[in-house]
């Protein structure tokens, strides 16, 4: 966008009277021609966008122009970003012309990393001569950046900007190179940018290790080592100070950070390499508290929780009974990553009951506590935890439905549907509608006609012959003894659609019945009990005959019926209901 700034006028000279003349500075007629530039490009693909075309390779070049005559634009390097991402090698002329720019031009940070970044993923794929060009700006950008505080937005990406660097030259084996990018860095990291920067850095020098020359020349041998030995060494001592720190209950770890470890480090290669410098130590005496954290380190980073967890207890026993705050937290994790579910959930409530200010573990208490089966425990976890994961609300609200606290569990499901984003996919969309007909089923155990229509009703407006909508909205009605017309005028609608369906029938007896209608509403029970075929019958539908039965002064047929019904056990069975009304006949 033009500023005045950017505008000079000249008064001067032999302009006619009236008339004002003026001239574009430098910068100015540059930002003239990049807004002209980016306008081609723009009205360009609108005109695409309408013929459903690919945007043509000349606007894209106008957008490169563009980018270059105003480097720092965000909205521009943005459309540059988006372009770099669909490009395919060989890449086109207006890429690699943008590097020479920003190679050239390296006060333009931002374009300068934003190049590098994601040419690097293109390098990754064996580009030897992209590689070259890809260094040479990193290198062009170091000084610059250098002078930016380390908090800075410009900082933190030549950060991680050159981390992948190191790993792309490790990947095409210049090994020395990505040795003096890790060396460099290692030298100036913080603390925290160390620990970011440890599992590449040992993952790099064991590939060298692995893949180096192991011969030196005569001579030169007695006093260097081969490339294999100085990788070696600089593995062993990097991996060893990994694991040290993380085996340190004073260095007290956030737990989580060994997650990231474990993907970065974890491989088989890193074990067998590893293995022999930590267990070394055990042989001599297989009591060493010191040597057993780090090993139980070790198996942590290396996605071995079972044997971490075998360990830490190793040590919590030789500790009388007794871990520290990191100890504590990593037996837990240990046990919940070994699948040992009832274990972790107890050494979770250990934990926090020795260190309540723990809040983060609590959400993985909770999934402990699901995965040991303890249902009637977990709502009561999940309630302590200040802002629960939607999905946790959804498991709370499951648990309370087994304990048959139908309201409570309403509640909970309502929190979680509010908490659910509006579908987009089909996936998402299957997980929205199963959350509302939960809830529905939900709000027929409470009585909540509300809750139900207002789930119902709109979705009936888009399908009016939806069987399972008319269904359900006919049998709620009827269960809660309301709105019974209603009622038997949704379930005929349903019997259209699915005249045989055994759920129907039973509905639509079930709402004869609340119309005191008993006659029909055997018709249409018995109907629902053949229809069942070669499978038992559902217990709902057998308690419903039972009670038809007896309102036709059958109390032999009702209570055969609710026997039956209690033979063939649902969780939709109100069981002690049944049993009430069993024990009732037979006085």
């Amino acid at each position: 966008m033009l500023s005045g700034a950017d505008i000079q006028f000249d008064f001067a000279g032999d302009a006619p009277a009236g008339k004002e003349s003026f001239s574009l500075s430098s910068a100015g007629a540059d930002r003239a021609e990049a807004f002209t530039d980016f306008a081609a490009f723009v009205n360009g693909v609108l005109t695409a966008g309408e013929n459903e075309e690919k945007i043509p390779e000349p606007l894209l070049d106008k957008l490169y122009l563009a980018a270059e005559k105003t480097p720092d634009s965000d909205e521009l390097l943005t459309l540059v970003k988006g372009d770099l991402e669909e490009q395919k090698k060989p890449l086109p002329p207006r890429t690699m012309r943008l590097i020479k720019f920003a190679q050239g031009h390296p006060e333009h940070t931002q374009l300068g990393l934003l190049l590098a970044s994601n040419l690097m993923l293109y390098a990754l794929a064996g580009d030897t001569e992209l590689t070259a060009e890809v260094v040479r700006l990193m290198n062009s950008l170091k000084p610059r950046t250098a002078k930016f505080p380390a908090d800075s937005r410009e900082a933190k990406a030549m950060f991680a900007g050159r981390i992948l660097l190191a790993s792309l030259l490790a990947s095409q084996k210049k090994y020395d190179e990505a040795d003096k990018e890790i060396s460099e860095l290692l030298e100036t990291a913080s603390a925290e940018q160390r620990l970011q920067l440890l599992p590449l850095a040992v993952n790099v020098y064991l590939d060298a290790r692995e893949n180096s020359s192991d011969e030196t020349p005569f001579l030169i041998g007695l006093f260097m080592k081969s490339d294999k030995e100085k990788f070696g060494r600089k593995f062993e001592r990097l991996f060893d100070e990994v694991v040290s720190a993380l085996a340190d209950p004073a260095t007290a770890l956030d737990p989580s950070k060994y997650i990231s470890y474990t993907s970065a480090i974890g491989n088989r290669k890193m074990a067998e390499a590893a293995l022999p410098l930590l267990t070394a130590p055990l042989f001599a005496n297989p009591d060493r508290i010191d040597s057993l954290r780090r090993l139980a380190a070790f198996y942590t980073i290396t996605g071995q929780p079972a044997l971490a967890a075998r360990t830490w207890l190793k040590i919590k026993d030789l500790s009388g009974g007794k871990l520290g705050r990191t100890e504590s937290a990593l037996l837990a994790h240990s046990l919940y990553g070994g699948c040992f579910y009832r274990e972790a959930a107890s050494a979770f409530a250990e934990h926090l009951k020795a260190f309540p200010e723990d809040h983060a573990l609590k959400p993985v208490y909770a999934r402990a506590v699901w995965g040991s089966q303890d249902f009637a425990k977990f709502p009561e976890v999940v309630a302590a935890i200040k802002n629960p994961e939607p999905e946790l609300l959804h498991f709370s609200s499951l648990a309370l439905s087994l304990q048959k606290r139908y309201a409570e569990a309403l509640e909970l499901q309502l929190k979680y549907i509010e908490s659910l984003p509006d579908p987009e996919g089909k996936e998402e969309e299957k997980t929205f509608e199963a959350a509302l007909m939960y809830a529905v089923l939900l709000s027929e155990k409470t009585g909540r006609v509300d809750v139900a229509e207002n789930f119902l009703l709109p979705a009936l407006e888009e399908e009016p012959e939806n069987a399972e909508y008319l269904n359900l909205l006919g049998y709620i009605y009827a269960e809660a003894g309301v709105k019974t017309e209603q009622a038997l005028e949704l379930l005929t609608r349903a019997l259209r659609v699915q005249p045989e369906e055994p759920a129907i029938l039973d509905s639509m007896a079930w709402a004869l019945y609340r119309a005191k209608d008993y006659s029909r509403a055997w018709e249409f029970i018995e109907k629902a009990m053949k229809k069942t075929g070669k499978g038992p019958v559902d217990p709902v539908i057998l308690d419903h005959a039972g009670d038809i039965r007896l309102m036709l002064d059958d109390e032999k047929g009702a209570l055969r019926f609710w026997k039956r019904a209690l033979e063939n056990y649902s969780i939709e069975l109100d069981t002690d209901k049944v049993l009430e009304k069993i024990r009732d006949a037979e006085k």
